[in-house]
């Protein structure tokens, strides 16, 4: 083995060292799926790719950037081979997504180190994990239409995905309810003959989906976190002696609260305002909606509550005090998967395997499709009903070689991300919902050239760093929400181009540090003022302005010190 190569010479002087002499075939005494082991010569990846495709008549063969420089050998086996087809090879970035892996090495380490279940695992990115997950075809075709292909490298965070999936099953999947964390509630004024159920659509916008009766019983369930005995500001569900409405029911109050010996609730005794079925109640307003099941008629489910796999963006490039990276698997998020018991409404019953469902106010669900039957209901957590992650710093990067850096995020308000890389030269940062995402830092320390596009509902808070970048360009194609906190450290620059469709574009920060800037070229669609009122220094060499303006408000001011 290794003892003896077969290799094509090509052209030794060729810069390319795939088109030197490649290897093409090798000794390799090892089992193989189909032969066992009367074999022994196998050919190289590069032959083989290139003659399987021309025999096979593809026409387009799509790779990773990393096959870029093996375009040639392919191109070179096509040529010199007798094959009829004529493929062409095409490169294209590779998916890297927040909180998971693609390589097919590494998801194998975590099949065979046990540390999931198997290929099929709900938390693999795999087809067939992600079909049990509950992952639909549509929402995936919406996620690869949302991030689209790249010649540079493309960061896409998870709630990209999730959003995609989430959007797509917001008309497919019918709805229910389900209590997966109960607290029993008794009904003290119920009476048999008149307090009554009601009919529920399972959608509320597709009547062809059908209905199903919502029965009341003496005693129900709620969720726990719909109870607070001490409310916290805003709180809109049931408190004592406070009034809650039951989703497709009635108005109820808490009158008593049942704790055990250790202090804990484990009962709530509240009663029905009868006149209250399908309308508001008379001369008060009760804002909270909650729901629950009915104790006598409920059915008990297993359910599978899953979260991201990983408990950092990146975990394969995650590196140690010395330097090197550390196993992805030390970031192993082991709440990734919990299993609970719950309760849901009878119309769980019977189903088949793989049917989607939304739990009101919780999330979408699937029957897994391995383990369900249906005296024995299993439910897989697909996605919650909202971002998850909101609020948390997300995208670090590190990565001395990046030139030119994608982001694109459906994340929620106060997310954040951080981008640091060496040789970047531009980045193209998207958040795709309506909601704030907080731009904190891109620093290129020997970029000679920095361009920064922001798009989507973005509030900039730190610093655009770039120590050797002679020229800055700035693109905010997004909703008004200003960028006073977003300051310019480039004091190299000598030209800046700014182009927003903002309102009023404010950039005052006394960190903004232009000493050589000369010409500033300004595209907008209201205000545009560039400050720093701590000093009269930092833009003393500015010379020339360029308005560009898209209407009779257009403006463009430069303040330094008490210099306007």
């Amino acid at each position: 083995d290794g003892s003896k190569t077969l290799r094509l010479k090509i052209d030794m002087a060729s810069g390319n060292i795939n088109l030197r002499d490649p290897v093409i075939y090798r000794i390799r005494r090892a089992h193989h799926h189909n032969t066992g082991d009367k074999w022994c010569i196998y050919p190289m990846y590069d032959y083989t790719h290139a003659l399987s495709d021309a025999i096979e008549n593809i026409t387009h063969s799509l790779c990773t950037l990393e096959f870029e420089s093996h375009r040639p050998l392919y191109d070179w086996v096509v040529e010199n081979t007798p094959v009829t087809g004529k493929p062409r090879q095409y490169e294209f970035s590779r998916l890297e997504l927040l909180y998971s892996i693609t390589s097919k090495r590494k998801l194998n380490q975590l099949v065979t180190e046990g540390h999931v279940s198997g290929w099929d695992d709900p938390r693999m990115p795999t087809i067939s994990g992600m079909r049990r997950r509950g992952y639909t075809p549509e929402g995936l075709r919406l996620f690869a239409k949302r991030v689209g292909i790249s010649k540079s490298e493309n960061i896409v965070d998870m709630s990209v995905l999730e959003g995609a999936i989430r959007e797509e099953l917001e008309n497919s999947a019918p709805r229910l309810m389900a209590v997966l964390d109960p607290l029993k509630v008794t009904l003290t004024n119920f009476e048999a003959g008149k307090t009554q159920s009601r009919s529920a659509a399972f959608h509320p916008n597709y009547e062809e989906m059908g209905s199903r009766e919502v029965p009341v019983s003496p005693t129900i369930y709620i969720e726990r976190d719909d109870f607070a005995e001490v409310p916290p500001k805003g709180f809109k569900r049931l408190t004592p002696g406070g009034e809650v409405r039951l989703r497709h029911g009635y108005v109820i109050r808490c009158d008593e609260v049942v704790k055990d010996a250790a202090g804990n609730v484990v009962e709530l005794k509240c009663s029905i305002d009868h006149d209250t079925l399908g309308k508001n109640p008379e001369g008060r307003k009760v804002k909270g909606v909650i729901h629950w099941v009915s104790a006598e008629h409920a059915a008990p489910i297993t359910v599978r509550l899953y979260d991201r796999l990983f408990t950092v963006e990146r975990p394969d490039a995650v590196r140690g005090d010395d330097g090197e990276y550390l196993p992805f698997t030390d970031f192993l998020n082991p709440e990734s998967v919990r299993e609970i018991t719950a309760y849901a409404e009878s119309a769980v019953q019977n189903l088949p395997p793989e049917s989607h469902w939304q739990f009101e106010r919780i999330g979408y669900f699937v029957t897994d499709r391995k383990d369900h039957t249906a005296d024995k209901p299993v439910f897989n957590k697909t996605v919650g009903l909202k971002d998850t992650m909101s609020n948390k710093s997300l995208n670090v990067i590190n990565s001395a070689n990046l030139k030119t850096l994608n982001v694109l995020t459906s994340t929620g308000a106060g997310n954040k991300i951080t981008i640091d890389t060496a040789n970047l030269n531009a980045v193209n940062y998207t958040n795709e919902i309506d909601t704030d995402s907080k731009l904190v830092s891109v620093t290129a320390a020997n970029a000679t050239k920095l361009d920064v596009s922001l798009k989507g509902i973005i509030s900039g808070t730190g610093t655009i760093k770039a120590d050797k970048a002679t020229a800055l360009t700035l693109t905010m194609d997004s909703k008004d929400v200003g960028g006073k906190n977003l300051s310019f450290d480039a004091p190299l620059a000598t030209t800046m181009k700014v182009t927003t469709t903002q309102a009023d574009s404010v950039f005052d920060s006394t960190a903004n540090k232009l000493k050589a800037l000369k010409t500033l070229d300004v595209t907008t669609a209201g205000k545009f003022k560039l400050s720093n009122t701590a000093t009269e220094d930092h833009f003393a060499t500015l010379s020339t302005i360029n308005l560009k303006g898209t209407n009779e408000k257009s403006s463009a001011t430069v303040v330094a010190g008490i210099q306007s």
